[in-house]
């Protein structure tokens, strides 16, 4: 041990810890265009019957990657992005989720109608 390279303050030790704080790697928000683009790529992709199921998940989300970036530039509303597959898994998934949660709300309400409504109405 080198006693002239080791902190032996707090406050030394406080200056050496803020020198080797990492960097965050957090982007911006997605867009309601880099949504639209991402939930159309998982709808064209995932319905594909030619090889829908026959794929494993990483061709399956490198396929959506290659559309992602395909419709971002040449789409009716091109925009930047720099999006990795990982990036778009997670945010499909929190897409999910929250299509999910809007699915139990309506299928509860389904089943318990008003009285006085019909089908209808719900629609």
């Amino acid at each position: 041990m080198n006693i002239e390279e080791e902190p032996l303050f707090a406050d030394e030790l406080t200056q050496a810890a803020a020198r080797v704080r990492r960097v965050s790697k957090r982007t911006r928000n997605y867009t309601v265009q880099e949504d639209k683009v991402l939930i159309d790529g998982w709808l064209t992709i995932g319905q594909d019957a030619l090889t829908c199921l026959e794929q494993k998940g990483t061709a399956f989300w490198r396929r959506i990657y290659e559309y992602f970036h395909e419709h971002r530039k040449y789409g009716l509303e091109p925009f930047e992005s720099d999006r990795s597959e990982l990036s778009l898994q997670k945010r499909w998934g929190a897409i999910q989720t929250e299509c999910n949660k809007f699915q139990a709300a309506y299928d509860h309400v389904k089943r318990m109608p008003v009285s006085g409504m019909g089908m209808k109405d719900f629609v």
